[in-house]
């Protein structure tokens, strides 16, 4: 899936959706379906296709072994394929293993995750947030597992990836000088993307509101080629 786009989008579309609603009130709101994928899915994700792709070469072998298949490139086909295509396991698990957040925006309220509404002139914007402790932890934790393969003569084929560290980020919402998480997100496009999309929306709010000019909802307003500044 894009998250950017070369041509003219509408006002709010792409990532993450975004739609408009009225209540039974009568009161409009944004609605914003954030689907993402979190550090947990990621390595989650990543771990079940190994063992997705160690089932499949298990199964391949029971199965060749069974029917008492000789011909070499079948046995080869079979203990390769399931390695070869991994990343194709790993992918599909993590797209399983997204994880969904809503956040809903009214000219005067806010709803996070179906929890009670927050008066929006408390909020001040949405920004994005580091976890060090765990990004520390997590690479205290690579660096003495790759010590322990040095010093065993068995270094690992290939760096342990990090989850916590560069491409990881917590979004929240600064209220009243504090700080209400909403989700945190696995992914530089897909974060910075949230975070952009919410601010925009508090500012088309605020200017509907005469609070202040806002940002253009016209995406031709950005530039002279009409390019929109809000990510799909």
């Amino acid at each position: 899936m894009a998250l950017f786009s070369d041509k003219p989008q509408r006002p709010f579309s792409g990532y993450p959706r975004t739609r408009r609603r009225k209540d039974w009130r009568g009161r409009e709101w944004y609605v914003v379906d954030i689907r993402y994928l979190s550090p947990f899915g990621a390595k989650a994700g990543d771990n079940l296709g190994s063992v997705m792709a160690l089932g499949l070469l298990c199964a391949a072998i029971y199965s060749l072994s069974d029917n008492n298949v000789t011909i070499w490139w079948a046995w080869a086909a079979g203990l390769i394929a399931p390695f070869a295509l991994v990343d194709l396991w790993r992918w599909l698990c993590r797209r399983l293993l997204r994880s969904h957040t809503r956040v809903k925006l009214s000219r005067d309220l806010i709803s996070i995750r179906r929890r009670r509404p927050y008066n929006r002139d408390r909020i001040t914007g949405f920004v994005l947030l580091e976890d060090y402790d765990r990004m520390h932890a997590e690479r205290r934790k690579a660096q003495h597992l790759n010590m322990i393969a040095q010093r065993s003569k068995a270094m690992p084929a290939k760096p342990r990836p990090l989850y916590h560290g560069e491409r990881t980020r917590q979004v929240a919402c600064r209220m009243d000088g504090e700080l209400v998480p909403i989700c945190t997100v696995f992914g530089q496009q897909e974060f910075m993307a949230i975070c952009v999309r919410l601010n925009a929306i508090n500012d088309a709010l605020n200017a509907e509101l005469g609070a202040g000019l806002g940002r253009p909802l016209d995406p031709s307003a950005d530039s002279p080629q009409g390019r929109g500044g809000i990510p799909e």
